[in-house]
């Protein structure tokens, strides 16, 4: 019983990590990637002033929001801050050092990389909206 209760969990797992937000009804993926430190002021002034109403927006819900967060900004690449799923983004991206660091990636490909919060209202979160918007049936 017990194996059954662990197989039906790992395959729940997969499911989870193979199909996340943005993909029940359209097949398509939206994942944001935010790379911060523990000692980025930067991070820290992001964290507190955009994030939260960034959680409480209407497009949230539809995007794998994924958080890399090192103990310094000059070393982001360790695998340990890396999820293994997303690993192949900071190599492609050659990111070694450097935050706060925004990637948007729509379906497998990365489609925006932006370093400095400055980024966030300009380009990022207009470059997630269109990306939605997309996904969202008519």
């Amino acid at each position: 019983m017990r194996r059954l209760t662990a197989g039906a969990l790992l395959l729940l797992g997969v499911l989870l990590c193979a199909y996340g937000p943005g993909t029940a009804e359209t097949g398509r993926r939206v994942m944001l990637i935010y790379v911060s430190a523990w000692d980025c002021v930067y991070c820290a002034q992001w964290e507190r002033f955009s994030q939260p109403p960034w959680e409480k927006s209407e497009i949230r819900q539809d995007i794998d929001f994924r958080i890399v967060k090192a103990a310094a900004f000059r070393s982001v690449d360790d695998d340990r801050y890396w999820p293994r799923d997303i690993r192949w983004v900071r190599d492609a991206l050659k990111i070694r050092r450097g935050t706060p660091r925004f990637v948007v990636v729509v379906d497998g490909t990365i489609v925006l990389h932006r370093f400095g919060t400055g980024a966030w209202d300009q380009e990022i979160y207009p470059a997630l909206e269109r990306a939605v918007l997309k996904t969202r049936p008519e």
